[in-house]
This record gives structure tokens, sequence and C-alpha cells, in this order.
């Protein structure tokens, strides 16, 4: 007759700590899980709607004819509901909603109510953010739009206070209405002129480096945008100018090393 079974259990002690090691490393690594997978989203969500807006513009100025001519100025402030309507033909989208100057701004469920800018202040402003409720560039309409692929898009102009529009803004918020809904982080800006880029070539979409002095204290040097002949002496290629990095680089900048705080 073979000797009996030896049974081996585990004390409640072992149980706990084997435990507690587990829930310590999970502590560690899912947060790192997390943020590298919510980096690839944006980054290709980034890419992927920088080529579909530069893909729509460029069809738009063909079809317009517009050449070197400005289409964008033809139109007289505050409509932007005209232009936008000129380039969102060419791009797929699920919802629309335009914002009068003089409407009331009723929430849209699928926009958060304001967002964060580089410095991590909270603002409404249509060039900064894609919210609904935005406030201070009261000349100004904006047009929303949901796109098919979880994208949040506004559209606006550049500078209210004159009677020109040569500037379009595309202001995306790549995870949509979720947070941090902020520049740098989620928040990327492109711009669109006929403005002559170079003597070769017709400035159609360029990826927006930094913010507006008279949007934000986080400004640095002045409005910078690629357009610009200096822009190499006033905005350097680093975390301060998102866009161009994270096109650049195919990462998210690190806000931390230029300063800014982590979170708002």
């Amino acid at each position: 007759m073979p000797p009996p079974r030896k049974y081996v259990a585990f004390t409640l002690a072992e149980v706990l700590i084997t435990l507690g090691v587990i829930g310590v490393v999970a502590a560690i690594t899912i947060p790192a899980i997390q943020a590298k997978y919510f980096e690839k989203m944006v980054v290709a969500k980034v890419k992927q709607t920088y080529s579909i807006l530069g893909n729509a513009v460029n069809l738009m100025i063909e079809e317009q004819g517009c050449g070197i001519s400005n289409c964008y100025s033809s139109i007289p402030k505050p409509d932007i509901e005209t232009i936008a309507g000129w380039v969102d033909k060419y791009f797929k989208y699920t919802e629309k909603i335009c914002v009068p100057i003089n409407g009331t701004k009723q929430p849209i469920n699928w926009l958060p109510e304001y967002g964060y800018t580089l410095d991590g202040q909270q603002t409404r402003n249509p060039v900064l953010t894609v919210a609904y409720n935005f406030g201070g560039d009261t000349n100004s309409n904006v047009c929303f739009y949901k796109l098919n692929n979880g994208v949040n898009l506004g559209i606006t102009r550049q500078n209210t206070f004159d009677t020109g529009g040569a500037v379009l803004y595309f202001v995306m918020d790549a995870n949509g209405k979720q947070r941090p809904n902020r520049l740098g982080k989620d928040i990327f800006i492109f711009t669109s002129s006929s403005t002559s880029f170079s003597s070769s070539r017709n400035h159609i979409l360029s990826p927006e480096f930094a913010m507006h002095a008279w949007s934000s204290s986080s400004y640095d040097g002045g409005q910078c945008r690629v357009t610009w002949s200096y822009i190499k002496k006033v905005c350097p290629l680093n975390e301060k100018t998102p866009t161009l990095y994270i096109l650049t680089y195919g990462k998210l900048p690190d806000l931390t090393k230029v300063g800014y705080p982590s979170k708002p």
C-alpha cells in the first residue's frame, strides 16, 4: 500500500505577500504601458489628421483656383462656415456644428467645456483648444467636427481683430472629449494660408509651433509660425513647439523639460 500523499499548502501570510508583490509590480508597470499606448495613439492620430487636412486644403485650393492669391481673405469676417465648407467636403466626419458669434453657446455633448494651454492654464480660446464654450475671441465663428478617426477638430481664424482672414487654424484633439485636453498632450494645431512660404511654392498646411502672446502667458519669443524666415531663431524645435515636435520625432514632447507642469 503506497504511503499517503503529502499536500503542501501556502500559509495566509505567504499568499498576502505574493499578492502584495504582484500589486507593486502592477502599480509600476501598468501606468507605463498605458502611457506608451496613449503616446502611440496620439502620434498616429496627429500624423493621420495632418495628412487628411493637408490633402483637403490642397484640393480646396485647386478647386477654388486660388493660386498664390489668398482664398481666405476673400470671405469677410467673422464668417468661417463658408471657408470651412470649402475644405470639409474633402474629409469625412460624423458631426458638424458651427457656432456663430452672436448665438447662444449651448453645450455640445461631444466637446469638453475647456482645455489647457502648454503651461497648464485653462482656456476656451478656439485657436488653442477644441472646446464648445469659447470666450474672449468674440469676433470669430468656429466650426467643430467629429472626425471618423475619433479626432475632434475645430476650424477658426488666426486673428479676429482685423478685417482680413489670411490664416485658418485647425485645432485637433486626438482623443475627443477625454482628458487631458491640453496643448502638447492631446491637442495639436495646424495652420493654413496662401502666404508665400518660399520663392518656389505656396504654403498649404503647416504645423503650428507655439501660442500667441495675446492668448497665453506661455508664449516664447513672439508669435511662432513656419512661414517666418527667422523661425529657427524664434522657435527652436523642442518641447515648446509641440506639433512640429511630434511630426518630426514621432513622440510626445515632455513639457516638464521646458519648465511646464506635468499636469494642469
